[in-house]
């Protein structure tokens, strides 16, 4: 799912989704929080690839009260049910955003703690890539920064190059915002780059969109409309209908 099988792989999930929906339930109820780590990062990236945000909501939520049932007494040593918790919380945080419940911050930073406390630095860094896309739709451009610079920061210390990229991007978009074109569009190549090197599609249309957007900005027509255009072809050949209908509004700006 982060690189070129992404629509094989979205189109096989599909086909079995009820079934992996009720699996993940299962997994919950029976504090069996290995499944769970393993699984969510395939979970979420099929939802939010094929926007599926409800579902992806609704299985977190009832996923976290069945798992804190496993919780154990405070006074024990760290257990991974708390790391789990974290990964649903942020999941819960992340998809409840996108219909617009922006009071679940707060979820976001009890996410951030249990990571911190694991010293999870990739977990970390995705939720902070969660929290400044929540707050630089809340206008909050300098928080939304400081999050997506950390995010990209902590992606380089846990050796993660697809949560780089998508945070490089992130960041040079807020920046794009606060006035310094400029440096948003190197970060942006610098995000192209690296989701080329990978081979994610997703990933590439969208840093394709905001170099499109920032060409579009200084006038340069001619090469916002290349690439706009990569961006639809890239989001036609996953099978991505919002990207495309997104892709083409902005073309016809």
């Amino acid at each position: 799912m982060k690189g070129r099988g992404q629509r094989k792989a979205h189109q096989r999930v599909a086909q079995e989704f009820e079934n992996i929906k009720l699996g993940w339930l299962h997994a919950a109820a029976q504090g069996q929080v290995d499944l769970l780590i393993r699984a969510f990062g395939a979970f979420w990236l099929d939802c939010i690839e094929r926007n599926v945000f409800f579902e992806l909501y609704n299985v977190c939520v009832q996923s976290r009260l069945s798992l804190e049932k496993h919780l154990p007494p405070i006074d024990r040593q760290k257990s991974p049910v708390e790391l789990t918790l974290g990964v649903l919380l942020i999941g819960e945080a992340g998809s409840g955003g996108r219909f617009g419940d922006f009071t679940i911050v707060g979820k976001i930073d009890q996410a951030i703690a249990y990571f911190r406390s694991f010293e999870a630095y990739r977990w970390i860094a995705l939720a902070l890539n969660f929290k400044g896309a929540i707050n630089q739709s809340l206008g909050n451009y300098e928080t939304a920064r400081q999050c997506f610079a950390e995010s990209a920061d902590l992606g380089q210390k846990a050796g993660d190059r697809w949560l780089i990229g998508y945070s490089l991007n992130d960041l040079g978009l807020v920046l794009h915002l606060t006035g310094d074109t400029v440096a948003a569009q190197e970060l942006s190549r610098q995000s192209l780059d690296i989701l080329t090197e990978l081979d994610d599609r997703r990933g590439k249309a969208f840093a394709f969109n905001n170099l499109g957007l920032y060409a579009f900005q200084q006038g340069d027509y001619a090469e916002a409309d290349w690439l706009y255009r990569e961006c639809i072809k890239l989001r036609q050949v996953n099978g991505d209908q919002w990207g495309v209908a997104t892709g083409i509004i902005h073309l016809a700006a």
